[in-house]
């Protein structure tokens, strides 16, 4: 009669195993190519700019600095050539007035304000589950699918 006898396998083993297959993932992960678009904008004192917002804001999250986000804006370069065309806007963005929304979506199927110390706060419903909330200066706060 024949015993086999099993053995576990020992820890350095083991962790040579994990190692290689978080490097793997790792590596797998790391090499998903990234995409992003690059706006070049007109600076101040006519230098060229570069961001990866539109031209119209001047921060992320900042509400347009050339005028309202409906419209199609160019942003001339140093001789005046055109360098960046921004598309209409078609979804409301964070930062945006209760008048650009309405633009974008149109008028609200129910409004809810909630009353603070501070001010007043504004939620917007749409059809289809859809709802904006207005922070106390009147600009989106949040969007909700």
């Amino acid at each position: 009669m024949r015993v086999e006898v099993r053995r576990w396998p020992s820890t350095a083993t083991v962790m040579h195993t994990m190692t290689r297959a978080i490097l793997g993932l790792f590596l797998v992960v790391s090499s998903v190519p990234a995409f992003a678009d690059i706006y070049a904008c007109a600076g101040r004192r006519g230098m060229t700019t570069y961001q990866n917002f539109p031209c119209e804001f001047d921060s992320l999250g900042s509400v347009p600095a050339t005028g309202p986000v409906g419209n199609a804006q160019v942003a001339s370069g140093t001789r005046g050539d055109p360098v960046h065309a921004t598309p209409v806007a078609t979804m409301p963005r964070v930062g945006m007035t209760t008048r650009q929304v309405k633009a974008i979506w149109g008028e609200p199927v129910d409004t809810i304000k909630e009353e603070y110390a501070k001010g007043d706060m504004e939620t917007w419903t749409y059809a289809d589950s859809r709802s904006i909330r207005f922070d106390l200066k009147g600009r989106v706060a949040e969007i909700k699918w």
